[in-house]
């Protein structure tokens, strides 16, 4: 009966030692993911916040982590399988700690995914103006111009607010984009004749996008601006990145949970056996 026992605890484990396993996989295959992902990092680009010369690539920085903590868990789950197999309290005492320590890095990737959030959103306008007036159209940021003409294809869009906010932009100003242009060839409606539309744009009427009468180009022009389909993009981002983090930290909880009530046991039934051993002496 008491092998029963403690087979069926060790199976028990096992299995959770699973759980904790794939959620590794699932952890390591969507960080993946993000990062490879050439759309989503130009938007993670747009919205990071700079921080004088420092441009902080934080949601970058938070996929990186998902890829760190998933690998390591695939790791600590063959441990853990080892302990539960050869029924090794010493190891399976190693898995636990473990456990601990991922269990608290994913609750803290999701937290700090929250609160960059809140950041982000209460800078994102100030960000998105700033980046556009001073970089779209240069020639040495080609990255922000990228991701700006990105964005206004993604969204269908022009400028931040709106599309007269590249009036005061250094690729008006300075004419970087032709005298003849009033605003990106992105802000038009776009030909869908290429895989990224975008990278060399080609509108469906130039002429009438460029219009100075809205009557004219209303048609042919994107009016609104950015600001709020990428607002809504990063709390969807942001919204996915808290809830993996927080639900990775409930299972890797409850393997916790499970993993300590098995080291209790084991030791419980060592102290039986002891006491038994010492009676027959």
């Amino acid at each position: 009966m008491a092998s029963l026992l403690s087979c069926a605890s060790q199976s028990f484990l096992l299995f959770f030692i699973f759980i904790y396993w794939a959620s590794g996989c699932a952890l390591l295959l969507l960080g993946t993911a993000l990062l490879v992902d050439s759309s989503r990092q130009l938007l993670f680009f747009l919205v990071n916040i700079e921080d004088g010369q420092l441009l902080l690539p934080t949601f970058r920085l938070l996929c990186v982590g998902l890829v760190l903590i998933g690998t390591f868990k695939l790791l600590v789950g063959l441990l853990g399988c080892l302990g539960a197999v050869k029924q090794d309290y010493c190891i399976v005492a190693f898995y636990f700690c473990f456990v601990a320590i991922t269990m608290c890095s994913e609750i803290t990737v999701g937290a700090f995914s929250h609160v960059h959030q809140q950041r982000t959103d209460a800078a994102l306008a100030h960000t998105l103006g700033r980046k556009l007036a001073k970089y779209y159209g240069v020639p040495d940021r080609g990255q922000e111009t990228m991701a700006i003409d990105f964005a206004q294809y993604k969204f269908q869009c022009c400028g931040v607010q709106f599309p007269s906010d590249y009036n005061y932009s250094r690729w008006r100003v300075e004419e970087l984009g032709g005298a003849e242009l009033r605003v990106p060839l992105t802000c038009c409606a776009l030909r869908e004749d290429a895989p990224q539309p975008y990278r060399n744009p080609h509108p469906r009427d130039p002429e009438t996008c460029q219009e100075r009468d809205p009557l004219q180009h209303h048609s042919q022009r994107h009016t609104q601006g950015c600001l709020q389909g990428i607002a809504r993009w990063l709390d969807r981002e942001s919204t996915v990145l808290t809830s993996v983090g927080v639900a990775a930290g409930c299972v890797d909880l409850i393997c916790a949970v499970i993993t300590l009530c098995w080291c209790r046991q084991i030791s419980a039934n060592r102290a039986v056996k002891r006491e038994a051993w010492e009676l027959t002496l």
